[in-house]
């Protein structure tokens, strides 16, 4: 792939990458006869591609506040698939559905005031099993500890039948499976302890650190560990997050000059470190992609984003590199809440492209690839649309885009079905986008374009309004008329 076919900077999102992490984990529990729930922790990732290849592949969603549970829910998840984990909530009707995650005394007590007739789950603090050295552990903020004689005192008014899951996720930067098999001991004699005969479910949270080397390991080591002491009766969550996503995206930056300063050649790109934030770079792994250019070569060791901020350091490497402008710096492994975290100051946010041509993110919604133009349109002969016909079912929005991902066209079906909406745009005499074309090379462009759609299943002032959003926000290149 050319370096020149994307225009930088952006992030290269691998979907296939996503699906082989989260099925290696599906392997590794059901190889031991089990039928856990293994939950994405949506704070990961955000972006709703990711999201749809996860619940086309049956994972559930673990989320931490109202926010990630209205985004949640605006991609179509079920409620009965929802982990709802947090302090930020008191109306527990409203998550009745989902598998709702106490954390703080308060929600406990005002729960059991209520009559503790909603089911829900608690989060513990075992602050109490980490003395020993291989948790590295500060202290954490998070969960009931019950050991608490107010704790006890509420669980004696409450319908002990209504919780239904034991919580826990320590705060430690060890995560030895050893670790998570402790917790599993843990909550079964906290849920005996205390006759919560209710629970059926132990959340064990999340952190796998899951790859190759020394203080790494994969899902099976963990799985394996944690089957060795859970009881049968118990259902398992798993709560990843950066194990599934970390390495689905890279970020790709060009560079565009080269400054001497105090006698030392420093490099500078068209990114900013402000688009990768909380990211090791040497523990994440780069490399640079040359550009079949030729031009002069330069020995440098510093790389610098393309902002006004004097600390806009990407990378200082450990010797001088020989680099030229317009090679490739590429940071890898960063699909992992570097995303989720990008600060557009000055350069606004990097572009986003997937691997392959199958899926493109347009504003907040994912538009899955048609067809080519050309597959359709024929100069000299009929004009062939059943593939058209086929795939775009239904209403909602549909583009054009060409070869360089930039966007040729946006437009709505909220009347009619996609594709007859689409087909105009193909006859001459429909009134359609090829009228609408003088310049020979606009033409040439839309027939060498990619045809994406959207299906929204939504009412006619809201697919106007996605419209115009998407319009006024990307600006397409030909306006909607």
């Amino acid at each position: 792939m050319s370096i020149d076919s994307r225009k930088t900077p952006y992030y290269l999102i691998d979907l296939e990458k996503i699906e082989a992490s989260y099925l290696a984990f599906k392997k590794a529990v059901k190889s031991v006869g089990r039928s856990d729930i293994i939950a994405y922790s949506i704070k990961a990732n955000y972006n709703p591609a990711i999201i749809e290849q996860l619940h086309n592949l049956g994972a559930y969603f673990e989320v931490c506040s109202d926010y990630e549970y209205n985004l949640i829910l605006n991609y179509g998840i079920s409620t009965s698939h929802i982990i709802v984990n947090g302090c930020f909530y008191n109306d527990f009707s409203k998550y009745n559905d989902s598998i709702l995650i106490f954390d703080t005394y308060t929600q406990l007590s005002q729960w059991v005031q209520k009559g503790s007739k909603e089911k829900i789950g608690i989060r513990v603090n075992l602050d109490n099993i980490t003395v020993d050295k291989r948790f590295k552990n500060k202290k954490s903020r998070f969960g009931i500890q019950f050991q608490s004689s107010k704790v006890r005192k509420l669980l004696k008014m409450a319908n002990l039948n209504n919780i239904i899951c034991l919580h826990c996720h320590l705060s430690g930067n060890n995560r030895e499976p050893s670790i998570y098999k402790d917790v599993i001991l843990q909550l079964q004699s906290i849920r005996e302890k205390y006759e919560l005969k209710g629970v059926r479910c132990f959340d064990i949270g999340g952190g796998f650190k899951t790859g190759k080397g020394n203080d790494l390991w994969n899902y099976s080591d963990y799985v394996n560990a944690v089957n060795e002491v859970c009881e049968k009766d118990i259902q398992l969550v798993f709560e990843p997050g950066n194990s599934l996503v970390r390495n689905c995206a890279e970020y790709h930056t060009e560079i565009i000059d080269v400054k001497r300063v105090d006698n030392k050649d420093i490099f500078v790109v068209d990114g900013s470190s402000l688009h990768i934030p909380k990211v090791s770079f040497y523990k994440t792994g780069f490399h640079f992609e040359c550009s079949d250019k030729s031009r002069k070569q330069h020995l440098g060791t510093r790389i610098y984003g393309n902002t006004c901020k004097e600390s806009d350091l990407l990378i200082e490497l450990d010797k001088p590199t020989s680099l030229k402008v317009g090679d490739c710096l590429i940071i890898e492994n960063i699909g992992a809440y570097s995303l989720n975290e990008i600060n557009p100051l000055i350069l606004g946010n990097p572009n986003l492209y997937f691997s392959n041509y199958s899926k493109h993110i347009i504003g907040n919604h994912v538009f899955i690839y048609l067809c080519k133009y050309e597959d359709c349109y024929n100069q000299k002969s009929k004009n062939d649309y059943s593939i058209i016909r086929k795939k775009a079912t239904g209403k909602g929005l549909y583009a054009f885009i060409n070869k360089s991902s930039e966007i040729i066209y946006i437009g709505v079906a909220y009347n009619q079905e996609l594709h007859q909406r689409i087909v105009q745009h193909f006859r001459k005499d429909s009134g359609g986008l090829r009228k609408k074309l003088i310049v020979k090379k606009d033409i040439v462009e839309l027939e060498n374009s990619r045809l994406y759609i959207c299906n929204i299943d939504d009412n006619k002032q809201n697919l106007l309004f996605e419209k115009a959003y998407l319009i006024g926000l990307y600006r397409p290149k030909f306006n909607y008329i």
